[in-house]
Order: structure tokens, then sequence, then C-alpha cells
């Protein structure tokens, strides 16, 4: 019995610290681009497109739509990566970003495989994804 109530202590404290969010001194993630296709009016192919996000949950994440000056802010969501963060997922607060609306999640990820470097911008709510090719992505 003792050894089983070991076990279920370490095995909680294991899954505690693994949901817990990253700590509040984590780098901001910054990446701009621009729009190679996309089915997300507000963020049409060859649009300027600029993300950045502090991956800690509660935290503001931004997108923004550089060539008109649209802007979507959101509130940091369970689910996002620690620093150096490559996947944020975020509940937008304020929009001006045509199908991306206040209520809705969004979840920004970049995307390294075979040769393809792009942050893609997936409207979970409403199955919505706009693939941005990477002028620039870091952690500052």
């Amino acid at each position: 019995m003792r050894k089983l109530t070991t076990v279920s202590l370490a095995t909680l404290f294991l899954l505690f610290t693994i949901a817990l969010p990253a700590r509040s001194d984590e780098s901001t993630t910054e990446g701009s681009g621009t729009v190679s296709s996309s089915n997300i009016a507000g963020l049409p192919t060859n649009a300027q497109v600029r993300v950045n996000w502090e991956p800690v949950v509660g935290q503001e994440a931004r997108i923004e739509n550089v060539t008109t000056g649209a802007e979507a802010r959101c509130t940091v969501a369970v689910g996002t990566l620690a620093a150096p963060s490559t996947l944020v997922r975020c509940v937008v607060t304020q929009s001006d970003i045509v199908q991306i609306g206040v209520g809705n999640t969004v979840q920004v990820q970049a995307i390294f495989l075979f040769g393809t470097r792009l942050i893609q911008v997936i409207n979970l709510s409403l199955g919505r994804l706009s693939n941005v090719e990477i002028a620039e992505l870091r952690a500052k």
C-alpha cells in the first residue's frame, strides 16, 4: 500500500509539473511573413502578417494584417507550448480581422517540415486556415 501511495504521489507531481504554464519570465515569440494561401478573408493571399505572443496562459497574443492594419488580440490559453514557443492557442478578445471573431479559438503555429517554413493561423472555431511564408521568426 505504501508503494502504491508513493507511485501515486510521484505520478501526480509529474502531471502537475507538466501541466503548469511556462514561467512569466519566458521569452516572447515574434514572427512575420507573407500569406501564401488562405481561406480567412481578413488574411488574404499576399497580405503581410505579423504575430507575437508570450507563451504564458493568460497573457496576450496578437495577430496583425500589416497590409490593412487589422488586428486580433487574444488571451493565451492552455495548449500553448513553453518557450521557445512555436505554437500558441488563444481565445480572441478583440478583432477587426474578418473571419477571426471575438470568442473564437485561434491557433498559431510555426511549421518546419521538408523545407517548408510556414506560420499557420488557424481559426479552430470556424475551421479556417491561413498559411504565412516565414520571413522572420524569433524568440526575444
